[in-house]
């Protein structure tokens, strides 16, 4: 989804007066703001595009947001992904397939997206031997992305889940 393809459909189809003109801090929550790593003017990250993720993001802390949402869900992903390999369910496997296609893609993470896509297929064709023979290697190279975000957001994620922290 590109936000600013959204924006201008929504520009073209809503009353002018129905239109106020917002900062990109009123269309994030608070805690997003408050989250994100500090603002860079050339942010790096692996091998992800991040230029072409930010354009198509539209904002910074928006692509941080993108990037933790990525970042929490790949244990399981990557569980659900494997189950439904080993168990032939293929309609469901295609879907989260199709998933982290998607989401890859946002991020820029184009090898790996281009991967997903090819399984994706394979599951729409039911071309088991290449499910199988492939499944694997892309699953490892997402996880692959654990490693590559974890410095920004590990510590987080363990401040989240810190017991010390919940009232008695």
């Amino acid at each position: 989804i590109e936000l600013r393809m959204i924006i201008s459909v929504i520009k073209r189809w809503l009353p002018s007066e129905k239109l106020k003109p917002l900062s990109e801090a009123d269309l994030l929550p608070e805690t997003t703001q408050s989250t994100a790593p500090s603002s860079q003017t050339s942010l790096e990250i692996g091998d992800l595009d991040t230029a072409s993720a930010l354009q198509l993001l539209g904002s910074e802390d928006l692509l941080w947001m993108v990037l933790k949402d990525y970042y929490t869900v790949i244990d399981k992903k990557i569980a659900l992904i494997k189950n439904y390999q080993l168990n032939e369910e293929w309609k469901n496997y295609t879907t989260e397939v199709h998933a982290l296609k998607s989401a890859s893609k946002q991020i820029r993470a184009m090898e790996l997206s281009e991967k997903a896509a090819a399984l994706e297929k394979a599951g729409n064709d039911l071309n088991i031997e290449m499910i199988q023979e492939r499944t694997d290697d892309m699953l490892e190279q997402y996880r692959g992305y654990q490693t590559l975000l974890a410095p920004y957001f590990a510590e987080e994620e363990k401040e989240e889940k810190d017991p010390s922290d919940l009232p008695a």
